[in-house]
């Protein structure tokens, strides 16, 4: 059986069919056997006569993972089904050129009952280190996420070993994946157990700080701003540029040379797991998300980039699907000014999708 599905297949929640159309029926089986698997691991088998295109169950909003079987092959591809527009905060909001990057802003918001405009993530690392070296920090071992062990160990090594102390020695793999992974990660791990369990009590802290914060700011009518350069591409200094490094490229977005953009397998061999995550990051304490560059949703240009155009072109129907999606899931509005770079095509999907374009940005 040959490829006859896409990596991934949006749907938008309008009363339609859901129907998936094969690329090539002719080399069909006689009879397939397709199978769906929502987030919860619920899964819907069904059989089907060979036919150019199928028609599934109605599902609801989220993600599913279709696999298509055969006497002797499968296929697997991501399913999307999007609301038909993100999540719209009815409220009167300007914003601010410079979104805060340090915890003394966020106390002055609480004094003054004002909205919170913030850069994710927040705070910086600076301010991350002063937590950690607060005596009277209160650390307990507790069970917490894998991501929050990797944030602790990133933030010890990043003291103790200087992570990515320019992207040259980075992209030499100096701190490559395995030897951090490996060797460093344990070494330090086995050590100073007590320094991972201090930073990852700074990072859980912080959490419920963020948490707080917008539940006082939601009692007094105000609102959490969060600011965000993009999806698709990091700062390879940045928590993020570590934590993903393997799914980054080697060299340096063109119109920044801080910026390293993912690579487009990474949402193909990862059903794009990276990217929901990286939204509900942004999104998880904010009640507007306020991406600075829209446009590279469609496409990054990567210096010298081992391919002619030096292009690299993401599904922007599947991004975007997956921005609604998380949008109305954490109730929080999106909005941008990057409009310049969008193809025609592209815009007029975004302003369907109740994406809000501000000037001041």
């Amino acid at each position: 059986m040959s490829e006859i599905l896409p990596p991934v297949i949006t749907f938008e929640q309008n009363g339609k069919d859901f129907t998936v159309s094969f690329s090539d029926a002719n080399n069909l089986p006689q009879e397939l056997e397709y199978e769906i698997e929502d987030e919860y691991g619920r899964i819907i088998t069904e059989k089907n006569p060979k036919a150019p295109q199928i028609t599934l169950p109605k599902l609801g909003v989220g993600y599913y993972h279709l696999q298509i079987k055969s006497a002797h092959e499968r296929q697997n591809c991501l399913l999307i089904v999007a609301p038909q527009k993100a999540y719209l905060l009815s409220k009167k909001i300007e914003l601010v050129s410079s979104p805060a990057k340090k915890l003394k802003a966020l106390y002055q918001a609480l004094l003054d009952k004002t909205d919170f405009h913030y850069q994710v993530p927040f705070p910086d690392f600076a301010e991350i280190m002063k937590l950690y070296r607060l005596k009277n920090f209160a650390a307990q071992k507790t069970e917490i996420l894998e991501d929050k062990k990797d944030f602790a160990l990133f933030l010890a090594l990043k003291e103790k070993y200087a992570i990515n102390p320019d992207f040259a020695n980075w992209c030499n793999c100096c701190y490559d994946y395995n030897k951090i992974n490996s060797y460093k990660s344990k070494e330090f791990s086995r050590q100073n157990p007590e320094i991972l369990a201090k930073t990852e009590g700074c990072v859980a802290h912080l959490h419920l700080l963020l948490d707080e914060v917008q539940t006082y700011l939601h009692k007094h009518g105000k609102n959490m701003i969060a600011y965000a350069d993009s999806l698709t591409y990091v700062d390879y200094q940045s928590f993020f540029g570590w934590r993903d490094r393997k799914f980054l490229c080697t060299k340096p977005c063109k119109a920044d040379k801080t910026k390293v953009a993912y690579m487009t397998e990474t949402g193909v061999e990862n059903f794009y797991d990276i990217f929901i995550r990286n939204i509900r990051d942004f999104m998880a304490f904010a009640d507007i998300l306020a991406l600075k560059d829209f446009a590279s949703l469609e496409k990054n240009i990567c210096e010298n980039a081992p391919f002619p155009d030096k292009e690299i072109n993401y599904d922007f129907t599947a991004l975007l699907a997956i921005l609604k999606i998380e949008s109305q899931r954490n109730r929080c509005g999106i909005w941008t000014t990057s409009l310049a770079c969008l193809s025609e095509e592209a815009k007029r999907k975004a302003q369907e999708s109740g994406i809000i374009f501000k000037e001041n940005l």
